[in-house]
């Protein structure tokens, strides 16, 4: 069994334990709520973000634990669009929560160069900057939307280095007469299976599923702490 599968039927085997019953709809649900609260806890303060500064100055080891936390989503997408020396990032059926970093060549087989992004001021100071400007061994940037890049001197082509929310999951349910139901997957999970107990017990929880047992209560917490 895949990721998705074992969760579904982990959660299926706390229901029929407590003697609950829930719908595929109503279970596919909670599992998208806790992946996305997963993702977000996992993922850290937005403001510890900063394109080509995925880390925090503050407590770099948090983030950068954050970072490896969330590696399923992380994608490096194709720049699918270019008006002048404006890039626009495409997620395609991907939503892109952040651009992590951003990345050119100036030749079809030369080296991808790390575009440093600056705020809009700095950008247009270091733009006309006499002494130091932009060449392509030291492309400038700056975000000029939420996933537009413009970049300084124009590349022949770019990347974008950016992290995803979690795409939800859809499946259904086929009565078998047994106790557990055949699953019929149409929209499969980003996580792994380290992530599992996590997405568990967030589901459970999600599907105001009472743990009466206090072993288990604790057991949950440590498995959301685990990650990180």
């Amino acid at each position: 069994m895949n990721t998705l599968e074992r969760l579904i039927m982990s959660v299926l085997t706390y229901l029929n334990a407590g003697g609950y019953y829930k719908t595929a709809e109503e279970i596919q649900n909670a599992i998208n709520v806790t992946s996305l609260d997963l993702y977000k806890r996992l993922r850290g303060n937005l403001a510890q973000y900063a394109p080509g500064r995925p880390t925090t100055a503050v407590y770099p080891e948090l983030t950068t634990a954050s970072s490896d936390a969330v590696a399923e989503l992380y994608r490096v997408l194709p720049v699918t669009n270019l008006q002048g020396n404006v890039f626009t990032i495409d997620g395609g059926e991907r939503e892109v929560d952040l651009v992590m970093s951003f990345e050119v060549r100036y030749s079809p087989d030369g080296p991808l160069r790390a575009v440093n992004i600056v705020p809009d001021n700095q950008y247009l100071q270091m733009l006309n900057n006499p002494v130091i400007r932009p060449r392509e061994s030291r492309p400038l940037g700056r975000m000029a939307g939420l996933l537009q890049v413009e970049v300084s001197p124009l590349p022949v082509s770019a990347q974008a280095r950016v992290l995803t929310l979690p795409a939800p999951v859809s499946f259904s349910f086929v009565d078998t007469g047994e106790v557990y139901p055949e699953i019929v997957m149409t929209a499969d999970i980003d996580w792994t299976a380290d992530k599992l107990d996590n997405l568990v017990y967030g589901t459970v929880q999600s599907l105001g599923f009472n743990l009466s047992n206090g072993v288990l209560v604790q057991s949950g917490n440590a498995m959301n702490d685990k990650i990180l």
